[in-house]
């Protein structure tokens, strides 16, 4: 059972380097003027509704703005929550954050379409791309795990995520804006609702003040 344990999770570990790794190339041929075009990964609410469901995880490796900046910070974050809790931890958390805050913020969107087209103009076939939301719903998630064992640190993590996201939405727009917000709090529910993703005690002691 043990060794199980640890097959399973060199799997994810591999799998996570792996996308990681594809994140990073996919931004340098973008960079470069190359790589697969957006229309190709990128999700829309319109090609949601016609099926194409895997389009919610293939929005997954394009990057936004400055890529590498996002890169390096999602990345530190993994991290964080890897040292705390483990690599499942870090995928179910990314997971839960970049496919519930897009799936949230569409049926909102959808709502908002039946009341009056007018409403959603564009919305409805807008590509939505990036890894914003994997990152934060990490910090989410780190914001709310610390918060037991280091206050100050939870509240900055928590408190920066949020007013760095809404200062950026005249750039980022007000539907992208509202999926990061939506996924810093998918991440900070997670351990506050399911106790199998907090952290483990030992850890959480050691960063403790």
């Amino acid at each position: 059972m043990l060794g199980r344990g640890r097959g399973l999770r060199a799997v994810l570990t591999a799998g996570f380097a792996a996308w990681l790794i594809g994140v990073v190339v996919i931004a340098i041929l973008r960079v470069s003027g190359g790589g697969p075009s957006l229309a190709a990964l990128a999700c829309t609410p319109d090609r949601l509704v016609d099926g194409h469901l895997l389009t919610l995880l293939s929005s997954a490796l394009p990057v936004g703005r400055l890529p590498f900046g996002e890169i390096a910070g999602l990345a530190v974050a993994a991290y964080a929550v890897w040292r705390l809790a483990g690599i499942a931890v870090v995928w179910l958390v990314g997971l839960a954050a970049h496919i519930g805050c897009t799936l949230v913020a569409y049926a909102a969107l959808g709502l908002l379409w039946l009341a009056d087209r007018g409403l959603a103009g564009d919305a409805v076939r807008r590509s939505d791309y990036g890894i914003s939301a994997i990152w934060l719903g990490l910090l989410g998630y780190l914001s709310a795990a610390l918060w037991h064992s280091n206050h100050r640190l939870a509240v900055g993590i928590g408190a920066t995520s949020a007013v760095a996201s809404l200062a950026l939405a005249p750039v980022a727009g007000t539907m992208t804006t509202a999926e990061h917000l939506l996924a810093l709090v998918i991440g900070w529910l997670l351990p506050m609702t399911l106790p199998a993703l907090r952290p483990r005690a030992a850890l959480r002691r050691s960063l403790s003040p």
